[in-house]
């Protein structure tokens, strides 16, 4: 463990002082926009059960769909013209004006929860594509493997700070009061990204970022994906993984309504839940990541995520307490934003840049939540069904999930691609 460490920091020596600013910014950045996300996305979901019930959760989902075309349609179109920069800043005085006038109006306004309910999902996979990709394009690939997982821990630590706002202030400030905390969060992380822009790639090279949407489509996005069986087989791993956390969301959404009563103490609740899957998170993305890709191999770590959430849902079907499906979707937000997110990104590599912006376009933020449009038909379908009956043939789908993804995997892993990482 310490030569590793100590090839870690030999590792670090070797790089120029502007490329350890960019890495310190990128930090600095993943900290601050998981800090956010942590304070209110907790305040949401306790409004939004309050508000509207679990029972909106299956249409929310489908409505995320065609906004998710549209921002994505919208970014393609502008990216170019604007710059990666521009587009940045444009994202961040829309998410402040987005959860400023939430905080101010939710309570006249009970259906405005709704609407940010929607965005929240969007924006936060927008703000991660747009500091990824500046990360991708500055760090060379064959110093990927340390960098991201210490990115991705840095995330870890902020969501970790951002939960015990909603964990111990919900109650006493009210949930809706949390939504003021966005503004100097995000005016911070846009100074970070600045700085780390001025230090980028694309900074001495502009093409690097507008080169590869200059007059595509988005039908062209989508076709460039679907033309590599490659792009395809990581497209399939998102749609997996998203599937089961839509389904084990609402199983414990359920739950949660029937356990706890209150916007503040669901809220509360929610935080101290999800501080505790952002202290998993990070021990496995500072620690756990690192050594499981060096240790066991990609491939087998691929395959170990589904295995792991495999035994979880079962150990759930045999079990169905609301402190169960509590530890279930503990431990797949945790896998998410750790194992399986630093695998996922180190999927990226072999490709090119062109390649890079325009599978992530599509992968990470239309998959993202597309995906939760088929959860949502599936729960539609059993939304008529008593809820003793609904959560059993909810685990027998998530089961089928897991099969069918480490048959994926297998497949993907024969993919040359592959080759330049294992």
């Amino acid at each position: 463990m310490f030569k590793r460490f100590t090839a870690i920091k030999g590792e670090f020596s070797k790089f120029t002082s502007k490329e350890k600013i960019f890495i310190f910014c990128m930090m600095a950045l993943g900290f601050l926009i998981s800090l956010e996300y942590s304070i209110t996305r907790p305040a949401s979901n306790g409004i939004f059960i309050t508000n509207l019930s679990t029972r909106l959760f299956p249409l929310v989902w489908l409505c995320t769909v065609p906004v998710n075309l549209f921002f994505i349609h919208t970014y393609n179109r502008f990216l170019s013209k604007l710059g990666c920069l521009k587009m940045f800043l444009t994202f961040t005085f829309s998410i402040i004006s987005l959860n400023f006038l939430t905080g101010l109006l939710v309570v006249r306004v009970p259906y405005l929860i709704f609407i940010q309910f929607i965005l929240k999902d969007i924006y936060i996979l927008f703000m991660f594509k747009q500091m990824w990709s500046l990360i991708h394009a500055t760090i060379p690939k064959e110093r990927a493997k340390y960098i991201y997982g210490i990115i991705f821990g840095m995330g870890g630590i902020g969501s970790i700070f951002g939960s015990t706002i909603p964990s111990f202030l919900s109650v006493g400030l009210g949930a809706e009061k949390l939504f003021f905390f966005s503004a100097p969060i995000y005016l911070l992380a846009a100074f970070f990204y600045w700085k780390a822009y001025l230090k980028s790639s694309f900074q001495h090279e502009p093409d690097l970022i507008e080169k590869p949407f200059k007059n595509i489509s988005t039908k062209e996005l989508f076709q460039s994906v679907k033309k590599s069986k490659y792009l395809v087989g990581i497209l399939s791993l998102v749609i997996f993984m998203q599937l089961a956390i839509s389904l084990t969301d609402y199983q414990f959404n359920q739950y949660l309504e029937l356990n706890i009563s209150g916007k503040d103490l669901r809220t509360q609740y929610c935080g101290r839940l999800f501080g505790l899957t952002n202290i998993i998170t990070s021990c496995f993305q500072f620690f756990g990541g690192y050594m499981l890709i060096h240790l066991i191999g990609l491939k087998r770590n691929h395959l170990l995520v589904p295995m792991l959430l495999l035994l979880n849902t079962v150990t759930f079907f045999l079990f169905p307490t609301f402190a169960m499906i509590s530890f279930s979707l503990v431990a797949i937000k945790s896998v998410d934003h750790s194992l399986f997110g630093i695998s996922r990104e180190m999927l990226y590599v072999p490709l090119s840049t062109d390649e890079k912006f325009k599978a992530k376009a599509v992968i990470d933020i239309f998959a993202y939540r597309t995906a939760r449009s088929f959860a949502s038909f599936f729960i539609f379908i059993l939304q008529g069904m008593a809820f003793a009956k609904i959560m059993p043939i909810v685990n027998i789908g998530l089961i089928v999930i897991f099969i069918a993804w480490l048959f994926t995997v297998v497949k993907l892993f024969k993919q040359k691609q592959v080759e330049s990482i294992i």
